[in-house]
């Protein structure tokens, strides 16, 4: 499960708030993901093939899509996900935050991709050259930072 606090200032409000965001896809649910995506054998290829097209349209769909697939909300000791949150969700001011980050911050789109992902996926995907590019990316931006 992937987490992420923002602090966002809503719609209508006029002072900000801090919302805890909540992510996570099971291994049923990447099938599912994947199965939307035509010619497409795995999430890896999949995810090649949308940085690797430079359809910016084409990226942000992706990305939306992920993003929303993987959302939900926390009620107590269940994370549920159906398509209302979803929806609210995707056209919240917290995810216009949340996507800002993922389009400035290389290391929020790999602990994102690290946290929703199960385990036994992470471990195949490691070895892409792809993912180790994306990892430095990361560490620079971090030092960068600092």
């Amino acid at each position: 499960m992937f987490t992420h606090v923002l602090r966002v200032q809503g719609f209508f409000d006029d002072e900000p708030t801090t919302k805890k965001l909540y992510f996570n896809l099971s291994r049923r649910e990447i099938f599912e993901f994947i199965r939307r995506y035509d010619n497409v054998k795995s999430f890896e290829q999949m995810i090649k093939a949308v940085t690797e097209n430079e359809d910016r349209y084409q990226m942000v769909k992706f990305i939306d899509d992920l993003v929303g697939s993987s959302y939900g909300e926390r009620q107590g000791d269940r994370f549920v996900k159906n398509e209302v949150i979803k929806e609210a969700f995707l056209n919240s001011p917290e995810y216009e935050a949340f996507f800002n980050e993922l389009m400035e911050k290389p290391q929020v789109v790999k602990a994102f991709y690290d946290g929703i992902m199960p385990a036994n996926v992470i471990k195949s995907v490691m070895n892409d050259p792809k993912y180790k590019e994306l990892a430095e990316e990361a560490k620079k931006a971090e030092i960068d930072a600092i």
